[in-house]
Order: structure tokens, then C-alpha cells, then sequence
């Protein structure tokens, strides 16, 4: 096996790791700091500081680790959905139709 086919094979081995490791983290119901930074794309700095200001749901069974479920997670990722154009339009047009 020479050295170029060697090293093509490694890559497809690490490729599909990370594949292997992205559906998993996407199944998860339960993470951890680290595994909610990786999912939500937030550094674990901000997710301390989010659950510090109780932001998140968040939980401590052992009273040290912090673990967030994927639910409440999207929960805070969704919760600054911001209006757009079409939206204010269709609340103005709603509004006139019921109170005519």
C-alpha cells in the first residue's frame, strides 16, 4: 500500500469519525457544556454566563455538572425570533379583519 493511498484512507476514516460524531451530538436529548457549545455554536463561556443568569433551564445532579436538555437549548436559541416585514403585515391585516 503506498504512502498516498495510506493517507487518503486516513482521511476517509477521519471524515466519517466526524459524521459518526456530528449524528450523535444531533441525537442527543441530554448535553453536557462542551456538547451544547458544539451543538448551539455558543462558546462554553457564554452558556456558563447564560445558565449563571438563569437563561437557560439547566441541571446539577451532582451539584458540579451542568447538563441542558435539547429541548430548552433550541428553546433559548429560538426565543429572540425577531419579526420580519411580512410578519407586521400580516398582524396589521389580522387585526383589521377582526375588528371590523
Amino acid at each position: 500500500m503506498t504512502n498516498e493511498r495510506f493517507s487518503k484512507l486516513e482521511k476517509d476514516i477521519n471524515e466519517q469519525k466526524k459524521l459518526m460524531s456530528q449524528i450523535a451530538l444531533n441525537t442527543r436529548a441530554i448535553f453536557n457544556i462542551p456538547q451544547a457549545s458544539d451543538f448551539s455554536g455558543l462558546s462554553k463561556s457564554y452558556l456558563y454566563k447564560l445558565i449563571q443568569k438563569n437563561k437557560i433551564k439547566n441541571s446539577r445532579p451532582s451539584g458540579k455538572m451542568v447538563f441542558i436538555k435539547r429541548e430548552d437549548l433550541i428553546e433559548f436559541l429560538c426565543s429572540g425570533e425577531q419579526k420580519t416585514e411580512k410578519n407586521y403585515i400580516d398582524q396589521i391585516e389580522d387585526h383589521l379583519t377582526k375588528n371590523k
